[in-house]
């Protein structure tokens, strides 16, 4: 991904209301497999369950979110953020879940501090607000807004479910920007259940450019 694109994307869709910092877990998931990102030297370990796909495979993963307009709304917006035909973006599925996706994208390092995240939130909320008002049948309710680090590793998260009020469908988003060496990785993560990779993410490594 091109640095004007990857920082167009990072200003519209990461924020944080809240810092604190949380140190890693000892067990770094041993069973879990490693992705090594496209175009970078990023690697993330997530569960075994995860397998990669793309884009326009996603309808045909998830059928049953085919007929969901919101969905395919706002799926679509973010894969136009991060740029859909971009060689460098990872889409994964989880194979057991009837609706679990990450999009994943790394790109040059980014600094971030409290300010920056203030400003990203207020955009963040700006934008979300405008997607309500776009629709009179959805509800998004922000669930959390936090900065995390230790010295290897720094990550906003900000958790949202999305609700259909026609017919109470709902589906959960969390959306993270990590810092990890020179680099620093973009992601959404789409959910039925409100599950997350959270954890995972003190696993990431990146070398130096």
């Amino acid at each position: 991904m091109s640095r004007p694109s990857f920082l167009i994307a990072l200003s519209l869709l990461i924020g944080v209301l809240s810092c604190r910092r949380s140190a890693p877990p000892e067990d770094l998931f041993p069973d879990a497999q490693t992705i090594q990102l496209k175009g970078s030297e990023v690697t993330l370990k997530l569960p075994a369950d995860f397998v990669p796909t793309s884009p326009a495979q996603l309808t045909g993963d998830f059928p049953a979110m085919a007929g969901d307009t919101s969905f395919l709304k706002l799926t679509a917006t973010f894969f136009s953020r991060f740029g859909a035909q971009d060689p460098t973006l990872d889409v994964l599925v989880d194979t057991t879940s009837e609706f679990r996706c990450l999009i994943m994208a790394a790109g040059p390092g980014f600094e971030m501090d409290e300010a920056m995240g203030k400003r990203l939130n207020q955009e963040l909320g700006d934008y979300f607000r405008g997607v309500e008002e776009d629709d009179l049948f959805l509800d998004i309710h922000k669930m959390d807004a936090a900065f995390k680090g230790n010295d290897q590793v720094k990550f906003f998260k900000y958790k949202q479910e999305v609700v259909r009020t026609n017919n109470r469908a709902s589906y959960y988003q969390s959306l993270y920007m990590l810092r990890i060496q020179e680099w620093s990785l973009l992601m959404i993560e789409f959910s039925v259940d409100g599950d997350d990779v959270e954890e995972y993410l003190w696993s990431v490594k990146g070398s130096e450019f």
